[in-house]
């Protein structure tokens, strides 16, 4: 930025003649050199791909202004439009080339049997999360099926999670990836084909059914069948979505299960057994707050991971509620500051004007 910068001011403030003949020789060069690359494409192709045409004509374009512009042809307030054109020309034009458009139907369609089957098993068995290693089930087709996925696209993502999926899915994560998991070779069907998932960790997302574009040979993995090209293995290891730890001497292994009396977003409801720890199958992200019986209750984080309340002897009713003060620590400050914004804006309307 600071090098076009610097150059297009010496642009505007006047360049030798000696020095704008030889930016026109080599903008003379750089045009034939483009349009021979050009024909050279289109020879060996018998065709000029439509992104690389579209590349090729903004550069000609591109050099023919800048040409312009050192002869002192074009006003400069007329030629720094220009270039402002061609740049948001190109940059639409390079946004465009990475997109694939395609009708709702057909996007929505992938994969949609494979979906309603495991729907209609979700209804019988209760609510549980789906795992690919290859993103088999696509995102968009299992928010219209109301499906929830442990994996997925998303450019935000909890540092805790991002390394418990590490684990549980045995994909390294190296550095920022927008998937998890990340698909390192950019193909997701083969990507992690040499690494195994965890059924244990993944269990404890209440992950029941893995998907996956290539076989998994893991114990606690068991083969259901295929639906097309995808394998559709069940985790014998699956935890559901909210379970009590007794407290000792019992072991994990004893953990009963709970009933879950309302599921929304931003607030749950459930009725457990104790005395012992409840645990959620749910992100410990932080502004959750809980309630036993309707009391205050402090959250804990399970594994690292998941969101915990710890309940007395007999039958409780648990609330989570998310309310992040932060969040409503924000508006207040952005609420402050709108108001000190009209009040001086008022002041100064009613201030006197002097002559």
């Amino acid at each position: 930025i600071m090098l076009g910068a610097g150059g297009l001011q010496a642009v505007l403030e006047g360049v030798s003649a000696r020095r704008v003949r030889l930016a026109g020789l080599f903008l003379t060069g750089y045009a034939a050199g483009l349009l021979a690359l050009a024909a050279g494409v289109w020879y060996l192709l018998r065709e000029l791909p439509l992104n690389f045409g579209w590349a090729a004509v903004l550069a000609l374009a591109a050099s023919a202004w800048l040409g312009l512009g050192l002869a002192g042809r074009a006003s400069p307030r007329l030629w720094i439009a220009g270039l402002v054109t061609l740049c948001l020309l190109d940059w639409a034009g390079v946004d465009r080339s990475l997109f694939d458009v395609r009708p709702p139907g057909q996007v929505l369609a992938e994969k949609a049997a494979m979906a309603g089957r495991i729907k209609e098993l979700e209804a019988l068995e209760g609510p549980f999360r789906v795992y690919s290693p290859s993103y088999s089930l696509p995102q968009q087709t299992a928010a219209v099926h109301g499906l929830q996925l442990a994996d997925g696209v998303d450019p935000l993502h909890l540092s805790s999670y991002a390394g418990f999926m590490e684990r549980a899915t045995g994909v390294p994560q190296k550095g920022y990836s927008v998937t998890l998991p990340p698909f390192a070779n950019g193909d997701p069907r083969s990507a992690n084909q040499a690494y195994q998932p965890n059924p244990e960790l993944l269990g404890l997302l209440n992950v029941h059914i893995v998907a996956s574009e290539f076989a998994l040979d893991v114990d606690g993995l068991t083969f259901e069948g295929m639906d097309e090209t995808t394998y559709v293995y069940r985790n014998a290891r699956a935890r559901p979505r909210a379970w009590v730890i007794p407290d000792a001497p019992a072991s994990e292994a004893d953990a009963r299960p709970v009933e879950i009396l309302s599921y929304e977003p931003n607030r749950l409801s459930l009725a457990a057994v104790g005395p012992g720890l409840l645990v959620l199958s749910e992100v410990a992200y932080p502004g959750w707050l809980a309630a036993v019986d309707g009391q205050p209750a402090p959250v804990e984080t399970y594994m690292g991971l998941l969101r915990a309340v710890r309940i007395g002897p007999g039958l409780r009713r648990v609330g989570f509620e998310f309310r992040p003060r932060l969040v409503f620590l924000g508006l207040a400050i952005g609420l402050l500051c709108w108001s000190l914004w009209a009040a001086l804006a008022w002041l100064k309307w009613r201030r006197p004007r002097g002559g």
